[in-house]
């Protein structure tokens, strides 16, 4: 599966599975087994603009398919929203919002109300859509919704006729990170009255920082130092919903913070720099040269036999 930026840019797998949490999406896949075609998600594409979510239906060699029932659901559907009369074996729920792909493009884009807005990475839409049809399964996308305080920001999605077990390759792996050298890092916390915030800084951008509540079942916030600069170069941002204590997860770091309600908590990190060590020698008291001749091939024969020298009096 393909995930593609705003722009129609293709994401790298990092991008992406950070595009998967900030939207909070998820792939439900029927039971398959080779040879079984099926409607398999290929691409989501990440939109700003209207509310509407563009459902696209391909053929097995990639042309559009006009005149396929796109089912989109969602939890407390009223019996007059319910379209379906003729019940299949491949649907995922007894009812749903039935449209059909338009005959040029492929399309079917059911709107989504105010209903529909949830948080960045924390919170999920509530929608589900399938492509419908009475022979072949499809995969499921849930968690459909827009971000909260964004332009209607949501991912739509194609679907293609597939073969299960055919040309199928592997998702390649994550990009790795280069491991950090082991730092030492210190937390400054200041509070203020105001919206219940958690504002921090780092000193440079582009760092992933995780954000987790200290409770049973609680989801992480993933965000990267940078995205708010007007806090500084290492800025970043979250809403807090419910106060208590969190995590806060960077580099090889972890500290803990109190966020308590009404009030923001704003939280800067700041690197400590290592002190070198002291240097010294060591300095023997004056003796005969005979004297220091034994002493020092006394010394050669231990593990430092070659940081002493002989130094003769002036």
């Amino acid at each position: 599966m393909k995930v593609y930026k705003q722009g129609g840019i293709e994401a790298t797998p990092t991008e992406a599975q950070d595009l998967l949490a900030y939207h909070g999406v998820e792939i439900v896949t029927p039971e398959l087994k080779a040879g079984d075609k099926y409607f398999k998600i290929v691409a989501l594409w990440d939109k700003e603009g209207p509310s509407a979510f563009i459902m696209q239906a391909l053929k097995e060699d990639g042309t559009r398919w006009g005149g396929i029932e796109a089912a989109w659901w969602w939890p407390g559907m009223k019996p007059e929203d319910n379209d379906i009369k003729e019940a299949y074996p491949t649907d995922w729920h007894p009812d749903a919002d039935i449209g059909l792909t338009d005959a040029v493009t492929g399309e079917c884009g059911p709107a989504m109300g105010k209903g529909a807005y949830h948080g960045a990475y924390d919170k999920k839409g509530p929608h589900q859509a399938w492509i419908r049809h009475p022979t072949y399964p499809s995969e499921m996308l849930i968690n459909i919704g827009m971000v909260a305080g964004t332009n209607h920001r949501h991912f739509d999605c194609w679907w293609q006729l597939t073969t299960a077990g055919e040309g199928e390759e592997p998702e390649p792996p994550p990009e790795e990170e280069p491991s950090p050298e082991p730092q030492t890092w210190t937390m400054a916390v200041t509070r203020k009255s105001g919206l219940l915030l958690l504002i921090g800084t780092l000193p440079t951008a582009g760092v992933q920082v995780t954000i987790t509540r200290v409770a049973p079942g609680s989801k992480p916030v993933i965000l990267k130092s940078g995205s708010k600069p007007e806090y500084g170069p290492g800025g970043f941002e979250t809403p807090i919903w419910h106060a208590g204590e969190y995590t806060i997860q960077f580099l090889d770091q972890a500290f803990t913070v109190d966020v308590p309600g009404g009030q923001t908590t704003y939280v800067a990190f700041i690197r400590i720099q290592e002190p070198e060590e002291p240097q010294a020698r060591l300095v023997s008291v004056w003796m005969s040269e005979t004297e220091a001749q034994e002493l020092l091939a006394a010394l050669q024969s231990t593990p430092w036999w070659d940081t002493f020298t002989l130094e003769p009096k002036p």
